[in-house]
């Protein structure tokens, strides 16, 4: 993967433009998104806020400090398309959707990184490589699930456009 980590709004436009451009020529327009809070709850007089903001296309990422950023970027946005039917959880997270849609080892993508790692999203730049990697493998394994998500969609809608031509013989 190629990460760009950054707080700069120029350099998230840039980059943004740059992923625009490699979709232009792709026939499908898929970008993973993530997005880590400043606290892991929130209130209503005091709501949660995003801290980084990953992107990803292809294999490259943008992971970026949002709460700490110099000026505001407005090319984002955010939205659910797919959950697992088998989980009977209300709430599902990144590793849920990848672990059933991926792999099953992204069941454990987020071992090792507890409350307090999650406390630490919105303290100043730079982020702590753990804290990097961590942001660049889910923005990843977010473009993957809505890739593999395309891919099955238009497999599966494909064969009520196509239907089987019938065999000359049956056999």
């Amino acid at each position: 993967m190629k990460v760009l980590y950054t707080n700069s709004a120029a350099s998230v436009e840039e980059w943004i433009t740059n992923a625009e451009g490699s979709l232009d020529s792709s026939a499908r327009k898929i970008v993973g998104l993530d997005v880590e809070y400043d606290k892991l709850s929130g209130t209503y007089f005091n709501p949660k806020k995003a801290a980084v903001i990953q992107l990803c296309v292809g294999t490259d990422v943008l992971v970026y400090h949002i709460c700490h950023a110099d000026e505001r970027s407005e090319s984002l946005d955010i939205q659910e398309i797919w959950r697992d039917p088998d989980k009977k959880k209300k709430l599902q997270g990144l590793k849920d959707v990848a672990g059933a849609i991926i792999d099953p080892i992204y069941f454990e993508m987020k071992d090792g990184f507890g409350r307090a790692e999650h406390r630490m999203w919105a303290n100043p730049p730079p982020l702590p490589p753990k804290h990097l990697e961590y942001a660049a493998r889910d923005a990843y394994a977010t473009y993957e699930v809505y890739r593999r998500l395309d891919l099955f969609e238009r497999g599966f809608f494909s064969l009520f456009k196509h239907p089987e031509k019938k065999r000359g013989r049956d056999w």
